[in-house]
């Protein structure tokens, strides 16, 4: 029988926070379809954190070695996904968000002229150079008389990169680059509608259920329509079962919750733990989503214990070396803060002398 306990240990079971046999970067991206990657430093320590062992170091030689790319897709929103994975996600989501004629496009008074212009803009210069960075683009933008102020510059980037045209590439410094698509991810095989919906849904389930449709939805961007085609296409892949009124699905071969050691985990900024599904009440009382979960849509880094979410954490850097502020919901024992520290010390490994704010 279904509970908000074995909800939340079959999630850090599917999601590799519990355990995991995979092994690389785009290995677990393309297990989970994607990982959150709006806060970029967070974003790498969210694949470290399901991949024990690796570095903030490794995930960059990823994203170098063209293996792992970030992008924008779920949501329209900045994502880390599997370099082969990147067409198919693109050709079935990206239509959702080129509409120029939204109220936030009207207001900085962007329209499909200068959406065009620009694309065409950054085609031709990156022709011409290997990659571009972010202030780079603004520049040539501003110089063709496209304004790229009050964020102006990021709906033009992200037109661009919905369109296929540029993707991000690897930092110069801390400065964010582009380079043009078909030479960074030359093969252009995409998958027909039907079989990346069928892909799309069969890896979130089995990455993330037990899950909802509504957390279906709210995490892909499909509509109701849509969402249901897919479900409806995998259903022969996976069991259900109702709490609370609300149906969970997941796959039929997921690993028995009641196995699983009882831990102490520091996840990530926006991790998938909590900004996958619509619904989190199974593990983040509702009186502490103003703590874990700014009204501005920040997701802060979490401490979770047996599955609940406990408190807040964030790294600082001073000097050399990194230390931790926390804030926890709960009274924790001495145990628990010892374990949190430990988990901390994991961290400290992880991002080494790399450490980004």
């Amino acid at each position: 029988m279904m509970t908000k306990s074995l909800i939340a240990s079959y999630r850090l079971a599917n999601q590799q926070i519990a355990g995991t046999t995979l092994k690389t970067p785009e290995e677990l991206l393309s297990w989970m379809c994607g990982i959150q990657a709006q806060d970029y430093g967070q974003a790498k320590w969210a694949v470290g954190l399901r991949l024990p062992g690796s570095t903030d170091a490794d995930i960059e030689r990823a994203i170098a070695q063209k293996k792992i790319v970030r992008t924008w897709a779920m949501r329209g929103t900045l994502q880390f996904v599997a370099a082969k994975d990147y067409r198919w996600i693109h050709s079935l989501l990206a239509h959702r968000f080129l509409s120029t004629g939204g109220s936030r496009n009207k207001q900085l008074e962007l329209d499909e002229k200068i959406f065009q212009k620009s694309n065409a803009l950054i085609v031709r210069a990156l022709e011409k150079e290997e990659r571009l960075t972010r202030n780079e683009i603004g520049a040539l933008l501003k110089s063709a008389g496209i304004p790229t102020d009050q964020n102006r510059l990021s709906h033009l980037l992200h037109f661009a990169t919905m369109s296929q045209l540029i993707c991000f590439a690897p930092r110069s410094g801390k400065e964010f680059t582009f380079v043009l698509l078909d030479k960074w991810i030359p093969s252009k095989k995409s998958l027909p509608r039907d079989k990346a919906l069928y892909e799309l849904a069969k890896r979130y389930f089995r990455s993330r259920g037990p899950a909802t449709i509504d957390d279906f939805m709210w995490w892909s961007g499909l509509s109701t329509i849509e969402a249901t085609e897919a479900l409806g296409m995998i259903k022969q892949l996976l069991i259900h079962e109702t709490l609370d009124g609300k149906t969970y699905w997941f796959a039929n071969d997921m690993p028995r919750a009641e196995n699983q050691k009882k831990r102490v985990y520091l996840l990530a900024g926006f991790d998938e733990y909590l900004i996958g599904y619509s619904d989190r009440s199974a593990y983040l009382d509702p009186k502490f989503n103003s703590k874990a979960i700014f009204n501005n849509g920040v997701f802060h880094p979490t401490i979770v214990i047996d599955g609940e979410i406990v408190g807040i954490w964030r790294p600082i850097t001073k000097g050399k070396s990194v230390v931790m502020r926390s804030e926890a919901f709960v009274k924790l024992t001495k145990d628990q803060q010892r374990e949190v520290e430990e988990e901390f010390d994991k961290y400290r490994i992880f991002v080494g002398g790399n450490f980004i704010k």
